[in-house]
C-alpha cells in the first residue's frame, strides 16, 4: 500500500491552529479537519490527504519543535507559539525582533480592517454572484452599511492601504495579490475564508 504523502506547511499551520485553540486532542482535530479540508477542496481547488490520528500527533508534538525560531516568528501565529518547547526564548526572542515602527502598526491595524471589510461583504447576503467580473469596488475601503444586519464598514486610508498592498505584493504570501493593482480588484473567487484567515494572521505578525 502506497505511503500517503507528507502534509503541507499549509495544512500543518491548520493542525497546530487547531491544537492551540482545543487542545491535544488528535481524534477531535481529524473530525474538524474533515470538514476544514472539503470546505477548502470546494473554495479553493486545495486537495490534500487527511492524515491519520498518529501523523496529528506527531506534527503537534514533534513537526513543530523542527521549525526554526525565525520560521515560527514569522510564519506562525503567537498564540500558536505555546506549543513549542522552547516557548519562552520564542516569546523572548519575539520581544526583541518585533519593535514596530509607527508605520508598522499603521499597516497592521488597515490589514485587520481590510480582513475585517473583506470578511463582512463575503457573509452579505447575496454578495456572490457566481462570476469573476463581481469586483468588490470600494467596499474594502470601508465607509458605509451593508446586508440586513447593516454591519458597519471600517473606514481605510487609500494611500495606507496602497503601500500595504505594495508589502504584501513583495511578500509572495498572497498569490490572489499578485496580478491587482488595487485592493477593488479582488473578486468574489478570491475572497476565500482561507484568503481572509491569511490576512488576519498576517495583520498580528506585523513588522512590515
Amino acid at each position: 500500500m502506497p505511503r500517503k504523502k507528507e502534509p503541507s506547511f499549509e495544512l500543518k499551520a491548520l493542525i497546530w491552529d487547531k491544537a492551540a485553540t482545543i487542545g491535544m486532542r488528535p481524534e477531535v482535530i481529524l473530525r474538524e479537519l474533515n470538514n476544514d479540508l472539503w470546505r477548502l477542496c470546494k473554495e479553493e481547488d486545495f486537495y490534500e490527504d487527511i492524515p491519520d490520528v498518529r501523523t496529528i500527533k506527531r506534527i503537534i508534538e514533534k513537526d513543530i519543535n523542527l521549525l526554526s525560531p525565525e520560521v515560527v516568528i514569522a510564519k506562525l501565529p503567537p498564540h500558536v507559539w505555546h506549543l513549542r518547547d522552547d516557548y519562552e526564548d520564542i516569546k523572548s526572542l519575539a520581544d526583541k525582533t518585533t519593535q514596530e515602527s509607527p508605520q508598522s502598526r499603521e499597516l497592521s491595524t488597515t490589514l485587520l480592517i481590510i480582513a475585517s471589510n473583506l470578511e463582512k461583504y463575503r457573509n452579505e447576503p447575496g454578495a456572490f454572484l457566481g462570476t469573476k467580473m463581481d469586483k468588490v469596488w470600494d467596499r474594502v475601503y470601508g465607509g458605509w452599511w451593508i446586508g440586513e444586519e447593516r454591519a458597519k464598514l471600517g473606514d481605510v486610508d487609500k494611500k495606507v492601504a496602497t503601500d500595504l498592498l505594495r508589502c504584501l505584493k513583495e511578500e509572495e504570501e498572497f498569490p490572489e495579490l499578485m496580478y491587482i493593482k488595487d485592493w477593488s480588484e479582488l473578486n468574489d473567487t478570491q475572497i476565500t475564508e482561507n484568503f481572509i484567515q491569511r490576512l488576519i494572521s498576517r495583520a498580528h505578525r506585523g513588522n512590515f
